[in-house]
């Protein structure tokens, strides 16, 4: 690796020459913590500079390479994360969740298009992460799926969107790819998942 400034590279040479100095500085700071006691005040200093961090290269990670977990067969392992201005905007209007690391893929494992994540629920809508491999992310805004199942007097509502790809959040066993879209989401769906 070059010691060229990473601003005079193109962005991929860019990304990883930042790469290498910061792996090959935190190696040298993580040696000199070990013996360092922190209280709650440095704890939690650190906790926030570690989480920004962690954020920006999941974001570097997810828009270049895909991010994936370890995941049993019944879970989709992509995952992705939010940027500080996304979250910004998904703050403002007192939404019902609080910001997570990870943003998982909800839709069963193999499922066709784009991957999606809730990433806030408000009162009039939900909001979610939709990205693919590699590339393009986004927040989209989708009206929730309407079906149900169990007794009518409590039953259990599916937590995806109208018109998902694949099976309800509330049956696990049943993969059913290829369900239609209701009439009023279906140029909706095809913007989403490139049909």
């Amino acid at each position: 690796m070059t010691a060229e400034s990473p601003n005079s590279a193109d962005p991929i040479t860019a990304l990883l020459i930042a790469c290498d100095r910061f792996h090959s500085h935190v190696t040298l700071l993580a040696d000199q913590l070990r013996d360092v006691e922190l209280g709650d005040e440095d704890a939690e200093r650190v906790h926030e500079a570690v989480h920004r961090t962690f954020t920006t290269v999941g974001l570097v990670g997810s828009l270049t390479v895909g991010l994936q977990r370890d995941a049993d067969e019944a879970e989709c392992p992509h995952y992705n994360v939010l940027s500080d201005a996304e979250w910004a905007r998904l703050s403002v209007d007192l939404g019902a969740h609080e910001r997570k690391l990870a943003y998982e893929c909800e839709l069963q494992p193999g499922h066709p298009g784009p991957h999606l994540s809730l990433a806030q629920s408000f009162a009039d809508r939900d909001t979610w992460l939709r990205w693919v491999d590699r590339g393009v992310r986004k927040l989209v805004d989708l009206p929730p799926c309407l079906a149900e199942d169990g007794p009518v007097d409590d039953p259990e509502r599916c937590l995806l969107f109208d018109g998902h790809p694949g099976k309800h959040s509330f049956d696990p066993d049943v993969v059913e790819f290829g369900r239609e879209a209701s009439p009023e989401m279906q140029h909706r769906m095809d913007d989403l998942f490139g049909g």
